[in-house]
């Protein structure tokens, strides 16, 4: 588009560029080659919504149906790298909608959500079907029941809004998970800006040192490529954050670069929730957590559906001692979303902990399956410690301490790291000697 010298009236023309059709990159999603041929692909992935269909038996609920699609949309469209196709272009569909195949390739979308909703007086049915485009598997189904009798119609809508987005589109919803699969065994050189997100996911349900270096690596790639990815930025930030919580490398000034970092994803994008969030996770390790606060509740805002972060967040505020707000954001945040990773555990471990309740504290250390992390050996220990269980408190000790050698030296600074309530860390460490720790 240019306006001409000495005109008014911009004159449109077509160019021709290496990027694809609606200015879309043409790089395939993790997998190899394309698996919708014709299809322009962005750097993460599309959905199209299509109308939901009304199943009640008057025509008077269609309003309901309708609502429900348009607040999915504008739901989705909060998950950053999601591309959303709404009703403006899937309600041509509606009467007699074609194959997935057919959807994907006129409009580029790589995933179909389909739904309806039956109600009557008392109750409402909400069903919902994630399609791939290329081979129209069904990827997911939620079927969701409501008594209308407890609540109002718009609280409902509200409720299955979240659930349906989150299983979709969070850090560990349907289509990352799927992605995250199919992306872990490319080549590097292979690799586009969202897979590198994608191998930053995985590593947080890993937590170790290969896996870390991994993501470390594609983020700084993925910046290069694009220096304007505020979401790459935020997720470099959180690495040096927990490079400084588990000390992956020999790096020196972990938090300096990170609060860097995450300064330059705000300033990006001063409306991006990974944005708000890595600068919260930067002051929650400073000790400041009067911005701590402020920046985690500023991360929640933004998107209240983002099952991952919300659980993270409330995570940290257990870890700073809020704890009745910081449980009830974890428990939102797993309502929404089931899957996450096992070190969420932490959180509602140390609650016991510090309820004195030893016994329930050592049961949910002993949910936590992660051979290489060496805090779920380390709980046990500590539990088992003020359970007086002594030889198999020094069992888990000797296990923490073969994954983390300098434990024995360092172990009061190691708690402090994650552990920021002094008298419960404190607490803590007293148990750890109990199972024979000496520093």
């Amino acid at each position: 588009m240019e306006i001409p010298k000495g005109g008014y009236v911009p004159r449109f023309s077509a160019r021709q560029s290496a990027q694809g059709r609606g200015g879309q990159d043409d790089r395939p999603l993790p997998g190899g080659e394309p698996k919708h041929p014709g299809i322009a692909f962005s750097s993460g992935p599309s959905i199209a919504v299509m109308p939901f269909t009304n199943m009640s038996p008057g025509k008077n609920q269609e309003f309901f149906a309708d609502g429900l699609t348009e607040e999915i949309i504008v739901a989705l469209s909060h998950f950053q790298d999601f591309r959303v196709f709404g009703r403006h272009s899937t309600l041509r569909y509606a009467e007699r909608p074609p194959s997935p195949q057919e959807i994907g390739r006129d409009l580029g979308a790589h995933y179909i959500l389909t739904g309806s909703v039956r109600r009557n007086m008392k109750t409402i049915r909400v069903s919902a079907q994630l399609l791939d485009s290329a081979s129209g598997e069904c990827l997911w189904t939620g079927t969701y029941d409501r008594d209308l009798a407890a609540t109002n119609i718009l609280r409902v809508q509200d409720d299955i809004t979240k659930c349906v987005t989150s299983m979709i589109a969070d850090s560990y919803g349907v289509v990352p998970r799927r992605l995250a699969r199919e992306s872990l065994g490319k080549r590097p050189t292979k690799l586009g800006t969202y897979e590198a997100v994608l191998h930053f996911h995985h590593y947080n349900k890993c937590i170790d040192q290969k896996s870390f270096l991994k993501a470390r690596r594609e983020l700084q790639c993925a910046v290069e490529v694009d220096p304007d990815y505020a979401r790459a930025w935020a997720m470099l930030a959180e690495l040096y954050c927990d490079d400084y919580a588990f000390e992956f490398t020999a790096a020196s000034a972990r938090l300096e670069k990170a609060f860097e970092l995450a300064g330059k994803s705000v300033a990006l994008d001063p409306m991006s929730q990974h944005a708000r969030f890595a600068m919260a996770y930067v002051h929650f390790h400073r000790g400041e957590k009067a911005l701590f606060i402020d920046q985690i509740e500023q991360a929640i805002a933004l998107n209240p559906n983002a099952a991952y972060i919300l659980g993270f967040s409330g995570w940290l505020m257990v870890l700073a001692g809020e704890w009745e707000r910081g449980l009830f954001i974890m428990a939102e945040g797993e309502s929404l979303n089931p899957y996450h990773p096992d070190w969420f555990h932490l959180a509602p471990y140390l609650h016991a902990y510090n309820q004195e309740d030893y016994a329930r504290a050592l049961a949910i250390a002993n949910r936590i399956n992660m051979p290489d992390l060496f805090w779920a050996p380390l709980l046990r220990a500590s539990a088992l410690g003020r359970l007086g269980r002594t030889e198999k408190a020094r069992a888990a000790l000797e296990e923490a301490v073969r994954l983390r050698p300098d434990l024995q030296t360092r172990c009061r600074e190691i708690i402090g790291r994650l552990v920021k309530v002094e008298d419960l860390a404190r607490r803590f460490h007293q148990g750890l000697q109990a199972a024979g720790v000496a520093g």
